[in-house]
């Protein structure tokens, strides 16, 4: 493990999904067409799958805690290069849930690669203020100017 991983995840190296919540806050479940903005432009197959399929094929609705989309392992490289630039991804297996920095190979007994922006919605308006202005502080091109962007803060 190295420092970056230590501080992200308090030391330990694979966290299981409580703990995973516990620190990043609960997962946003996002819709097929959220999905398919967010892979526009990826260049290899992809395809939503478990409860969102089963709605599509059945038309009956139906509450989603999250979203499946598949690809296929070749192609797990094409979608975090598409992805790692702005978002966090982390492989989801049977030892838990790895930080995937960049550069960092998914394990083997990877199943699923789980993907969120970041922590800052979990902020309240006092510290996203606070983050505003240190931010605000910075280069125009300073990348978290645009990671601020839209997040209103609040419990």
């Amino acid at each position: 493990m190295d420092e970056q991983d230590a501080v992200t995840t308090g030391g330990q190296q694979w966290l299981a999904p409580a703990e995973f919540e516990r620190i990043y806050g609960p997962q946003r479940s996002w819709t097929p067409v959220e999905v398919r903005e967010l892979l526009r432009g990826l260049g290899v197959p992809w395809w939503v799958a478990g409860g969102w399929a089963v709605e599509a094929f059945t038309g009956v609705a139906r509450d989603h805690e999250d979203i499946d989309v598949s690809v296929l392992r070749r192609d797990v490289g094409a979608i975090r290069a598409h992805l790692e630039r702005h978002w966090h991804l982390w492989s989801a297996g049977d030892s838990g849930l790895l930080h995937l920095r960049p550069g960092r190979d998914v394990p083997e007994d990877s199943g699923q690669i789980w993907v969120r922006e970041h922590a800052l919605p979990l902020l309240g308006a006092a510290q996203v203020a606070v983050l505003r202005r240190v931010v605000d502080a910075q280069p125009a091109d300073h990348p978290w100017r645009a990671r601020l962007d839209g997040v209103r803060g609040g419990a």
